[in-house]
């Protein structure tokens, strides 16, 4: 995954915080929402996303405090790209203006650039949605989802109980 600077992303942090990025959705019990600058707004429990993703699911490896663990889960540009974005083609690389805030139940917050989360080109995605263990369901201290980052060190960015993701065009608030 790419790094952003430091200072890029405290402020892209502060502007998100201050803009009420991740206000309580209102949800059914277990569902994760996609909304901001979105075309098509949802929510989705584990069983939907694997039925309208079959081929994208993929079984990724997770170390925390709490040990390590095989988890299914959906690469976040999949859920992001359904969502549709609302890009304005006449913008050049409007994409690149738009930030995805990652929230908890908990309030915790982890933000990510678009290209962090929606990698250019044949890139392989890095930020994961985990809906489930490989064998079976999160346990419920963990639902419904895990943020899961392959190939990054350090943990601040992950985390459990994932609730909504926002997609914010920071372009248009300038």
């Amino acid at each position: 995954m790419r790094k952003i600077p430091a200072v890029r992303f405290f402020a892209l942090a502060l502007l998100l915080s201050a803009l009420g990025a991740c206000a309580a959705p209102a949800t059914r019990d277990g569902e994760i929402r996609v909304e901001g600058d979105v075309l098509r707004p949802r929510g989705w429990t584990a069983a939907e996303i694997e039925a309208r993703f079959p081929d994208r699911v993929r079984i990724v490896d997770h170390e925390s405090h709490d040990g390590k663990v095989r988890l299914r889960g959906l690469p976040l540009a999949e859920l992001v790209k359904d969502a549709g974005p609302a890009l304005d083609d006449s913008r050049k690389n409007h994409e690149l203006g738009f930030a995805i805030a990652v929230c908890a139940t908990d309030g915790y917050t982890s933000v990510f650039t678009y290209d962090e989360v929606v990698p250019f080109r044949d890139a392989e995605p890095s930020v994961f949605l985990a809906f489930a263990e490989e064998s079976g369901p999160l346990p419920e201290k963990f639902g419904p989802a895990r943020l899961v980052l392959v190939g990054h060190e350090g943990g601040s960015r992950r985390m459990r109980a994932v609730d909504l993701v926002r997609v914010v065009d920071l372009a248009d608030r300038r």
